[in-house]
C-alpha cells in the first residue's frame, strides 16, 4: 500500500480476513487458457480458520474438471496430459478405493476382508468368515471365537493398503477418452512438489501482482487486477519460463535418481547373480505409480508441449491492514 494512504485510523485484520475470488484455471506452455477460467465469489460466512472452509469441495471442481477443462484440452491436443496436485479436492477417491471404517458395520467390515482375501500375517493363510466373525450358537445374539471390532477393522485396513489407489479423475478421463476418441492422460503430481507444476508459478504471481496493486480493496477491483497479470503474463511468456523452470527441475531429479542407482549397483556387487537378474528384470517398472499404466507409452516425451494445469486459487480481497475511509 502506497505511504499517503497509511493513517492513524488504520485497523488490523489478520490475513485472510474477507471475501474472495475462488478461480479454476489452466494453462499451457504457450500462456493461460482463459476460456476455461472459472471465477466465483467466496461465501464468507463459511470461513473459519481454513480458507478451504469456503467453497473448497470436489462438486465445483468435478463439474469444471468433466465440462470445461477435458473438452478444451482434446481442442488443443487429444493427447494432451493434465497434470493435477495432491489437494484433496483434486485427487478424490472412488467409493472402492475409500479405506474401511468402523462405522460400515461388522458384518461389512467382515466381507471386505473375504473379498479382499486378507490374510493372517503370523500363519498366511487367507481369513475365514468363520476366522473373523466366529460362530452364534442356537439360540444366542452373541457370537463367539471371533475377532473383535478393532481387529477387525484393523485386518480390513491392512488388506485395503495392498490395493491400488484409483481416483475419480481417472474415471473421467476414461469415458471421455471412450466417448470422444482421444488419448488424454491424467498425471498427479508427488507430494510436496509444486516445482513440478508450472501453473504455481503462474498463481504465485498473479497473488503477489494484486497484493501489490490493491488500493481500493473491492471485489471487482481484485478481480480486474488478476485479470490485468494474466494479459501481463502471456505477453512476457511467463507460462514458458515457467515451464522450462519445471524441466530444469526434473532434470536435477533425474540426476540425483541416477547417482542413487549408481550407488545401489555398486553396493550390491556382490550379490548373487541370480539376484541381479531378478533386479534388472523389475528395474523398468519401478518408478511408475498408480496413476499411470505400465502399458501406456513413455509420458517424458509428451509433458514439455502438451500440460494443463488445474489447481485452484483465491483471491484475498483484504491484505494484513486497511483503511476503512476507502470502504
Amino acid at each position: 500500500m502506497d505511504p499517503e494512504l497509511r493513517d492513524d485510523t488504520m485497523e488490523k485484520y489478520k490475513t485472510g480476513r474477507g471475501r474472495r475470488w475462488c478461480i479454476n484455471g489452466a494453462g499451457t506452455k504457450d500462456g493461460w487458457l482463459v476460456s476455461v477460467f472459472d471465477i466465483w465469489p467466496g461465501n464468507v460466512k463459511k470461513i473459519k480458520d481454513d480458507y478451504h472452509a469456503e467453497v473448497m469441495d470436489g462438486d465445483r471442481y468435478t463439474t469444471w474438471f468433466k465440462t470445461v477443462l477435458l473438452p478444451a484440452t482434446r481442442a488443443i491436443d487429444p493427447r494432451g496430459i493434465i497434470v493435477v496436485d495432491r489437494a484433496s479436492y483434486h485427487l478424490l477417491l472412488t467409493e472402492d478405493s475409500k479405506s474401511p471404517q468402523s462405522n460400515w458395520g461388522l458384518q461389512k467390515l467382515v466381507q471386505y476382508c473375504i473379498d479382499n482375501n486378507a490374510v493372517d500375517d503370523q500363519t498366511g493363510q487367507k481369513y475365514s468368515w468363520e476366522d473373523l466373525y466366529g460362530v452364534v450358537p442356537i439360540g444366542k445374539k452373541q457370537r463367539k471365537n471371533g475377532k473383535t471390532m478393532k481387529e477387525i477393522v484393523a485386518i480390513a485396513r491392512a488388506a485395503h493398503s495392498k490395493r491400488t489407489k484409483r481416483y475419480k479423475y481417472q474415471d473421467w478421463l476414461r469415458e471421455f477418452n471412450e466417448k470422444h476418441g482421444s488419448d488424454i492422460k491424467g498425471l498427479a503430481l508427488p507430494a510436496a512438489h509444486p516445482r513440478l507444476n508450472p501453473i504455481e508459478r503462474c498463481w504465485g504471481r498473479c497473488k503477489n501482482y494484486v497484493a501489490s496493486n490493491n488500493r481500493t480493496f473491492t471485489m471487482e477491483a481484485v478481480k480486474e487486477l488478476f485479470m490485468d497479470m494474466v494479459h501481463i503474463m502471456d505477453e512476457e511468456k511467463f507460462w514458458q519460463q515457467s515451464f522450462d523452470s519445471m524441466l530444469e527441475e526434473m532434470k536435477l531429479y533425474e540426476k540425483a535418481d541416477n547417482i542413487t542407482t549408481q550407488e545401489d549397483e555398486t553396493d550390491d556387487s556382490d550379490i548373487d547373480d541370480v539376484v541381479d537378474d531378478s533386479l534388472d528384470e523389475s528395474g523398468d517398472n519401478s518408478s511408475s505409480n498408480g496413476d499411470v499404466s505400465n502399458d501406456d507409452e513413455d509420458l517424458d516425451d509428451r509433458i514439455p508441449s502438451r500440460v494443463c494445469s488445474p489447481p485452484r486459487m483465491q483471491l484475498r480481497i483484504r491484505s494484513k491492514t486497511r483503511n476503512p475511509n476507502l470502504d
